[in-house]
């Protein structure tokens, strides 16, 4: 069986990444007798015409779309997505669908969708380009509406009155291009769930993110450039990981997720956990992914190196499954 992976010079950025992260998961599935190619794609049509002359029998794509932009990834409304046009294809492809993985990136929509099971998120307000609120709960988180990776959030973010809110959601507008979200400082633990596989055989494996006081000033956020130089200790569980998992479970069925999920969740003033983001492409990059760090905390036995082996062989293989495909041996 043969796996075609994409990526571009938005794979970092939308997906699980760039060109030397794409190599690595090529060279591990072929260690895991799968045989594999990588390309690299900058427009649509060498998409389409990758699929019309190579030979494969599914699609790993870290692109949810061709939009050359590094910001707005969530953004591509008017641009084909690559799940839309496997599904037209009848292609088998790794991940969720088109819909549900725009509804993930959609941090609003995420929460809407949540709400409406029962599964608890932060109170969260929408601030578009132009506009401005006047709000009485503070303090409160102000991120883009889209956007991962903790782009666009520092200490910055955390405001205590109405003019701050409005101050930083207009950074978030004119950095981001898009609208800004103010969401409930949620100022508990933090958690990570990666997940990986479908239906009954989904496994959970929680984590508690932890930042060294020196990294921060007075709130505990976790920013971009903690997650590039790993400064962010993370631990398993030894309480509470039941009901983790529990949230986990529902937020993950709730939003169709596929094959390989990250979902964040924190604590509020009262100890209550609620889901604040689910990631439908964790990044795979050997020296920042903490998909990867949660693995090799799994099987501490091992090196990075087959850890990533494994965890690339495991969401290749749940993708084959939930598609009922044969999966080769070695």
């Amino acid at each position: 069986m043969k796996i075609l992976l994409i990526t571009g010079p938005a794979g970092p950025t939308q997906g699980w990444g760039d060109w030397a992260t794409t190599r690595l998961v090529e060279k591990a599935l072929e260690v895991s007798g799968w045989e594999s190619e990588a390309l690299y794609i900058t427009r649509l049509e060498e998409f389409i015409s990758a699929l019309e002359e190579r030979s494969f029998d599914m699609i790993w794509s870290a692109l949810y779309h061709f939009n050359q932009s590094k910001l707005q990834v969530g953004l591509g409304k008017n641009v084909p997505w690559v799940a839309d046009i496997l599904t037209e294809r009848e292609i088998p492809f790794v991940g969720a669908s088109a819909s549900d993985m725009k509804a993930m990136i959609d941090k609003a929509e995420t929460h809407r969708i949540l709400n409406a099971e029962g599964i608890p998120t932060p109170k969260q307000w929408v601030i578009k380009s132009g506009e401005s609120l006047s709000l009485k709960e503070f303090p409160l988180l102000i991120k883009p509406q889209f956007e991962s990776e903790s782009a666009g959030i520092s200490e910055d973010s955390i405001v205590h009155d109405n003019d701050e809110l409005n101050i930083r959601a207009k950074w978030i507008h004119d950095r981001f291009g898009q609208s800004a979200l103010a969401e409930e400082y949620l100022p508990g633990k933090e958690w990570t769930v990666s997940v990986l596989g479908n239906g009954k055989s989904r496994r959970f494996y929680p984590v508690i993110n932890h930042i060294d006081t020196s990294q921060y000033q007075r709130y505990p956020v976790i920013r971009e450039d903690l997650k590039n130089a790993n400064a962010i200790r993370l631990q398993i569980p030894e309480q509470q990981a039941e009901a983790v998992i529990e949230l986990a479970r529902k937020a993950a069925l709730a939003l169709h997720c596929k094959d390989h999920v990250r979902i964040d969740i924190r604590e509020d003033k009262n100890g209550i956990q609620k889901v604040i983001e689910v990631n439908g492409i964790p990044g795979l990059n050997p020296s920042k992914s903490r998909s990867l760090r949660i693995q090799s905390m799994q099987n501490q036995s091992l090196s990075v190196e087959k850890n990533f082996e494994i965890l690339v062989d495991s969401i290749v293989t749940s993708a084959v499954e939930r598609y009922r495909m044969a999966i080769p041996t070695i």
